[in-house]
């Protein structure tokens, strides 16, 4: 579960790493506006450092030194609250419909944030809502958008939605807001780990609603893909999620005999990338499952392709669960 809960701090975490990170394009460049829709700046009360909010969780705020780049958690006082009612009056101020695309989402996304951390909870709902139906300058090429992160903000604000209606045991309403984040295209800056770990707390939250909702077949499709380690994510913890549901409707021996098929049976294609590479599936109950295949030795030799593809059978989750004593 330590995913679960980390996974509320790194997403709005990254969330505000795109208002500061490096890789931001500005379409204006107006520096003195970039510098009024920043996050505020927070002394702490026991010494003269100054910090920049990082990131905020309800009544907790994150803090960065502008010194040291330490973070930790500091409880919102009185003073803090001050600081960031009057960033979300500057914010009302600061905002109207002819702004540039970028600086809408950005003042409406840090508002959000503030908002959250007086306990506004009904009030960053609507205002994170009102950045989502943001409609894009048509004017601006889609090489601006990108390079701004446009969809990679909408994608983040749903899922933080997402997170906030699952805090409130709202699965129906979750599960709108993650369906929602898919349309807009996660932007992990070009990190294979990033892009790994987004895609299991999306199949993570997703098939916990469903199990919460007593869906426990629409789970079984959300976790089946990733039921197997691929190169950058063990996917354990779905593993251990969706056990219990097959076993809603399989027999512990009937579920081996359909594994272990499954696995006899591999199919292999080509993805036609820039370069050309087999991969390896499975078909199991319905689903089409990638096999991820140490490839370091010579393939072309059937034997060990089915060396190294019953190598993944023997070593994963579900069979060793199946076949313990």
């Amino acid at each position: 579960m330590r995913r679960q809960m980390l996974f509320f701090f790194a997403l709005a975490l990254t969330i505000s790493y795109c208002s500061y990170g490096q890789w931001i394009v500005r379409p204006i460049g107006n520096e003195e506006f970039d510098k009024k829709i920043q996050l505020p700046l927070i002394n702490n009360s026991e010494s003269s450092t100054y910090y920049q909010l990082w990131a905020i969780e309800y009544d907790t705020i994150w803090l960065k030194s502008l010194q040291s780049g330490e973070k930790y958690t500091f409880i919102s006082d009185d003073k803090a609250k001050v600081i960031l009612e009057k960033k979300i009056s500057e914010y009302d101020t600061l905002y109207n419909d002819s702004l540039d695309s970028y600086y809408k989402l950005k003042i409406l996304q840090n508002k959000g944030i503030c908002e959250l951390g007086i306990g506004h909870t009904e009030k960053a709902k609507t205002t994170f809502n009102y950045l989502l139906n943001i409609k894009y300058d048509t004017t601006e090429t889609y090489e601006v958008k990108s390079k701004c992160g446009y969809d990679g903000i909408k994608n983040k604000i749903a899922e933080l939605l997402a997170k906030m209606a699952m805090t409130v045991k709202n699965y129906k309403e979750a599960l709108y807001y993650l369906d929602l984040a898919v349309k807009y295209p996660y932007d992990g800056g070009g990190c294979g780990n990033a892009y790994a770990d987004n895609a299991f707390d999306m199949t993570y939250k997703r098939a916990t609603c469903y199990i919460e909702m007593d869906s426990f077949q629409k789970a079984q499709e959300v976790l089946l893909p990733s039921m197997l380690p691929s190169w950058l994510e063990y996917n354990k913890e779905l593993a251990e999620m969706l056990y219990p549901i097959l076993l809603r409707t399989y027999s512990r021996d009937k579920l081996a005999i359909l594994y272990e098929d499954a696995f006899k049976n591999y199919t292999t294609e080509i993805d036609e990338c820039s370069i050309p590479k087999k991969q390896f599936y499975i078909y199991f109950l319905n689903t089409k499952i990638q096999i991820y295949v140490d490839d370091s030795d010579d393939l072309a030799n059937k034997a060990e392709r089915d060396k190294k593809v019953m190598k993944v059978y023997t070593s994963s989750i579900l069979y060793l669960w199946l076949h313990e004593k």
